[in-house]
């Protein structure tokens, strides 16, 4: 369950659940399946309180949960110690930013260095995880973790999922049918909201 103040609420969610979002926080990202949201009175300061299935319970998912309430800690030495598991010379180089390897990386806190182990987009936080930009920049501990917002399909690096059928007009019908959705920001209802491919389609 996840705990929202009203203060950070704005205007909730643009769908009811069931949707997936993204919690981005120091240490790390992971999708997330919200079941149920729990609004409190209007009278009352109580948060709002998110229900979710966490990545390990998902289908299609390799990963695990990430826990994201683990102390960070600020003073880094100045050799690595046992939890380091890159390679010795790598740490505090002063040449690259070396994330996920165990324990921050002391060369990350410069931002004008190559970040490594990371993925197109991600950047490495002072918790030496892979994270998103606005966690990283944003959050000032661990407590706190970004919500993105609510999309119906959501794709994680590693995870497959259908997004068209290939086959004949009777097979495409009988398989989809209309049901499949398009991808997110596609101009209009493009091909009526269906899988986008058959024997008279070729894009």
């Amino acid at each position: 369950v996840i705990s929202v103040e009203q203060m950070f609420w704005g205007s909730g969610f643009s769908m009811a659940p069931p949707f997936y979002v993204l919690i981005s926080g120091l240490m790390g990202f992971e999708r997330v399946l919200v079941t149920s949201i729990e609004e409190p009175s209007s009278s009352s300061l109580d948060p709002f309180r998110i229900k979710v299935v966490r990545s390990d319970n998902l289908q299609g998912m390799n990963s695990g949960s990430i826990k994201f309430d683990l102390e960070v800690s600020s003073d880094l030495p100045a050799t690595p110690s046992s939890n380091w598991i890159c390679h010795a010379k790598f740490y505090n180089d002063g040449r690259q930013c070396d994330c996920r390897c165990g324990m921050p990386d002391p060369d990350c806190i410069y931002p004008n260095l190559p970040v490594l182990n990371c993925g197109s987009g991600e950047v490495c936080s002072k918790a030496g995880r892979c994270t998103t930009p606005e966690a990283s920049a944003g959050l000032p501990d661990s407590s706190q973790v970004y919500i993105s917002e609510p999309c119906e399909h959501f794709f994680m690096p590693g995870t497959t999922g259908l997004m068209g059928y290939l086959g004949s007009y009777k097979q495409y019908n009988e398989a989809s049918g209309g049901e499949c959705y398009t991808c997110p920001y596609e101009p209009g209802n493009l091909y009526g909201g269906a899988a986008s491919r058959s024997e008279f389609c070729d894009d």
